[in-house]
């Protein structure tokens, strides 16, 4: 007797995406989340007394408006800004450069650098304000068989005919496999601005911003960001969860998936910690693929080169974060008002730099920072009268030499404080309760291989066949098993777009 039409495993959002898709379908949905609480990287985390920060990720600019769409997201209570967030990049000796997205806004603010940048920037946003209708629906859709031959990529590529109509075509082969430092150089020459621009596409990978393709994710990046989720990832949580709620998932929380149950040759279901069985017709892993590939399911499932490409798919971890309970108002120097999020990068080499020690198996002394202040929209994250400040720390080694002693972790969150305390006055005075999760504590807590945040690199390689040439379209070899993570196809942060591309391919062949 089945106990569910759909199992899936892992309540991040993208399983919960997947679920609530599959439930909206007709399908009887049971999910499992081996923490107490669903939201994986998106979940509200709790520090010190009375602290709480609103995932272990930042962006929510990401999200595919196909999934908010097709779920009805906003009758769940999600509601997106109008506008991509500007940002600070910080100066110690003046008042740095907060950017807009959109260029009339950011004029002002460039043009006390440079009035070329200035200039010069909304150029760049009209090229990908071009480039976007023609991209962005190719990272939002199942992708071709990579073994299908020349025919099937063509006709994938015919939905992107207007871009080859024009010389932009030409003008994307040329820059995806440039390094995101050569390109921005041929656009600007403000330090700040181009570091600010360039850390996104590097930052949680093992790359720095003179990595060969690393400008191929800076692409993806400008061609699908929007209106950050009000409330951050947590509010994209709870409207998810209100979602699948509304139509009858369940969902079991603290109960741990130790197998993929595979009969007659098709995954049948789940074997739990607790020793007992749940059977279904199919399982959605919406968890890393590494880690289910290597060792949810059973050996003999897959031939051998499945599970030997799954073990090559590359998961260095390089991000720690660290959260501070802050008292009083933070607030940047030479700032007169409160500012909510900041990248903490001087320069384009000042990236690099911090990037080479990584390759070492160590930690930068000069990190490189992406600053959520949280509490500048939602005051109630703090107690009264104190402040959260959000962290991700780049760069740091997930299998940091010698281990992550509690000498070593020290020192990490020592330079993460004084990197923060060369850009917030009196901020060590008022630090009053901390947190630090290292690349080897996300690995552990939740469950990614190699302490990728991502489940996966982003490398030109892992993005266009993820995660691997075996699975890259969601379904796997064995019948009944599919993915659903960031680990697939796009990849990326909390975009939703995996979840739901999977479910679809679920509902094609149920």
């Amino acid at each position: 007797m089945r106990d569910a039409d759909t199992i899936v495993i892992g309540g991040g959002h993208s399983g919960l995406t997947a679920a609530a898709r599959l439930a909206q379908a007709g399908q009887r949905v049971l999910l499992f989340e081996c923490r107490p609480d669903v939201g994986g990287r998106a979940a509200t985390l709790s520090f010190g007394d009375g602290f709480r920060v609103p995932g272990l990720l930042h962006d929510t600019q990401h999200l595919f408006d196909g999934a908010v769409r097709q779920l009805r997201l906003d009758r769940a209570g999600l509601h997106r800004d109008e506008a991509p967030a500007a940002w600070l990049n910080p100066q110690t000796t003046g008042p740095g450069l907060l950017l807009h997205h959109e260029a009339g806004q950011a004029h002002a603010e460039i043009a006390a650098h440079s009035a070329r940048d200035a200039d010069r920037y909304a150029d760049y946003r009209q090229h990908f304000d071009r480039l976007r209708p023609e991209v962005a629906p190719l990272l939002r859709r199942v992708p071709p068989d990579p073994s299908a031959g020349v025919l099937e990529l063509l006709r994938a590529g015919w939905g992107a005919r207007g871009l080859l109509l024009r010389r932009d075509l030409l003008d994307i082969l040329r820059t995806l496999p440039m390094c995101v430092a050569d390109w921005l150089n041929e656009w600007f020459e403000g330090d700040l601005l181009k570091a600010g621009l360039a850390l996104p596409a590097v930052a949680g990978e093992f790359t720095g911003p003179w990595s060969p393709g690393t400008n191929a994710l800076l692409v993806v990046q400008n061609c699908t960001v929007a209106g950050a989720v009000r409330g951050g990832p947590a509010g994209l949580i709870k409207a998810l969860l209100a979602t699948c709620r509304e139509y009858g998932v369940t969902i079991r929380t603290g109960t741990e998936v130790t197998a993929v149950v595979v009969e007659g040759g098709a995954a049948r279901g789940v074997q739990l910690a607790d020793g007992s069985r749940c059977n279904a017709e199919r399982v959605v892993a919406a968890i890393s693929p590494k880690d289910l590939l290597t060792r949810l399911v059973p050996a003999g499932a897959f031939r051998p080169q499945v599970v030997e490409r799954a073990r090559q798919i590359r998961t260095r971890g390089t991000t720690a974060k660290l959260h501070l309970g802050v008292r009083g108002e933070v607030r940047f120097a030479h700032r007169d008002a409160a500012v909510s999020r900041a990248r903490i990068a001087p320069s384009i080499d000042a990236i690099e730099r911090a990037f080479d020690p990584v390759k070492y198996r160590r930690f930068a002394d000069r990190p490189v920072l992406d600053v959520w202040i949280p509490t500048v929209e939602e005051p109630g994250l703090a107690p009264a009268g104190h402040s959260v400040v959000s962290v991700l720390v780049h760069y740091a080694s997930a299998d940091l030499a010698g281990g992550w002693t509690a000498a070593q972790r020290q020192g990490l969150a020592t330079v993460v404080r004084d990197t923060l305390g060369r850009y917030i006055p009196d901020l060590a005075s008022r630090i009053v309760s901390e947190q630090l999760l290292t690349p080897a504590d996300l690995a552990a807590e939740f469950r990614l291989p190699g302490g990728h945040l991502g489940h996966g690199e982003l490398g030109l390689d892992q993005m266009l066949v993820r995660p691997t040439l075996d699975c890259a379209r969601y379904a796997t070899p064995l019948a009944g098993l599919t993915l659903a993570s960031s680990g697939c196809f796009p990849g990326g942060g909390l975009t939703c777009a995996s979840g739901l591309l999977a479910a679809e391919r679920v509902l094609e062949t149920a």
